[in-house]
């Protein structure tokens, strides 16, 4: 059933009815016309980018039956569709956030933010893997981590749900305010930094705080204490400005929370050392490249902060499996490598 009206939408998204001839059940975000399903319960925002006005998809959209419609100052068709039900806004990406905002607020969970430099899609994937058999997840589809994916991701949010595990990502300053409005996360996770300046950012040190921002009400974070910037940065920036939020470090140096004493890589897998207050245990996954001893190590710190014990880690880690992204490296014939 749907959960929202059209009038719904016009409050949520502070809206102007441009014109409104029903009132039907909306319960799909639509931004790319290409991907219109379910028409009849569709809203389509028209979010436009530097090389394209998505003004001109409206009418493909409608001859499909889609009836409801997110437009700004700039569309200027309205006689073209008159039995569609128009909303104009100031700002259309903001105006999906600010409904999707309305929509997170309804829910109480466990919420589980991650970014990073690297490693945000695996970290996600492999929690989901890993904690699969104890919650029902809703989380980001693919690498869905943008202003327009977070609030793509979040809508999925529904009462079925007793946790969430959304990832999130930015390119310049500015960018991660409106992204913890729409994710809200009681926990945070974040990946590896990378010491390379990146560019939209003046700095490693800005880059670092500018994604600390996610996790400025929440309630715990995951991070490795080994990385002396996100160290510094998560003291002197992220500590006064969330004074209520706990940590959970992970390294191999100093006093972490999770303290890696030795890491043993055989052909196919890699065996883990790992410490706590109360513990000793052995981690083995079936890896052993740095980047994935990482993110495994950043997921076994996650499942430590949801109380799961580290036999249950242990044997939910056996089970661990690659997580095909955008590229793939595969073998091919005659001994050759194929990037798919």
């Amino acid at each position: 059933m749907a959960e929202y009206t059209f009038s719904d939408i016009v409050t949520f998204t502070h809206g102007k009815v441009l014109q409104q001839v029903s009132d039907p059940e909306v319960d799909v975000i639509l931004t790319d016309s290409r991907k219109l399903v379910q028409p009849s319960s569709t809203v389509f925002f028209t979010i436009h980018s530097a090389a394209r006005n998505a003004n001109r998809f409206v009418d493909d959209v409608y001859q499909k039956g889609c009836r409801c419609f997110v437009v700004d100052s700039s569309f200027d068709m309205l006689p073209r569709f008159p039995e569609g039900n128009f909303i104009q806004v100031e700002n259309t990406l903001e105006a999906l956030q600010l409904l999707v905002i309305a929509h997170r607020n309804k829910f109480r969970l466990p919420v589980i933010g991650i970014t990073g430099s690297n490693g945000k899609t695996i970290v996600k994937e492999w929690l989901d893997q890993l904690l699969h058999n104890s919650f029902n997840i809703v989380k980001s589809p693919k690498s869905y981590n943008s202003q327009v994916g977070v609030p793509l991701s979040v809508w999925q949010l529904s009462q079925t749900h007793n946790l969430a595990i959304f990832e999130a990502g930015i390119s310049t300053t500015g960018e991660m305010e409106a992204l913890q409005k729409v994710i809200q996360p009681t926990l945070g996770v974040v990946t590896s930094i990378g010491d390379a300046h990146a560019a939209g950012f003046s700095s490693v040190e800005e880059k670092v705080r500018e994604k600390l921002k996610l996790f400025v009400h929440s309630e715990m974070l995951v991070f490795c204490s080994d990385s002396f910037v996100l160290s510094e940065q998560v003291k002197d920036f992220l500590l006064p400005a969330n004074s209520s939020l706990k940590t959970f470090s992970w390294g191999k140096h100093g006093k972490p929370n999770l303290l890696i004493e030795a890491i043993t890589r055989k052909e196919n897998a890699t065996s883990i050392a790992c410490r706590t207050e109360d513990e000793k245990f052995d981690l083995q996954i079936p890896f052993t490249d740095n980047a994935s001893i990482e993110n495994a190590i950043s997921c076994c710190a996650v499942l430590l902060c949801l109380n799961i014990s580290p036999d249950e880690i242990k044997e939910n880690f056996h089970h661990l499996r690659p997580v095909e992204m955008r590229l793939e490296l595969k073998q091919g014939i005659n001994n050759c490598s194929v990037i798919n």
